[in-house]
């Protein structure tokens, strides 16, 4: 079972919840700098660096100032839902689940 998160783009991560050691969700965040992927005014995804997570993979939509953090073993991925409110209830939605049992899917551009 894993958390899968997607992109109307195609790009999409899978994490197995027996990999994932914390979620957290952060009311802003620092980007960083690109590596690789795409960045335009209403999406940031792909692969970015910044100072606290070294290379990390990014899908945040541009309206949200949230985002839901989820450290595993493999790595770091941040993303958020199309604005703070959607991200904030998908945080939630996440809370609720005991990481090792439901499987739950995130298409960040289903608005």
């Amino acid at each position: 079972v894993q958390l899968y998160v997607y992109t109307a783009e195609g790009m999409s991560v899978c994490v197995p919840y027996s990999d994932i050691e914390q979620i957290e969700l952060r009311p802003e965040f620092d980007c960083g700098t690109r590596v690789d992927g795409s960045s335009d005014d209403r999406l940031n995804a792909g692969t970015f660096h910044n100072d606290e997570f070294g290379d990390y993979t990014l899908m945040k939509m541009v309206k949200s100032d949230r985002v839901i953090v989820v450290h595993y073993s493999a790595g770091t991925l941040v993303f958020s839902d199309s604005d703070n409110q959607k991200t904030y209830e998908k945080f939630e939605l996440l809370k609720e689940h005991d990481v090792n049992f439901k499987p739950i899917d995130f298409d960040i551009n289903a608005r």
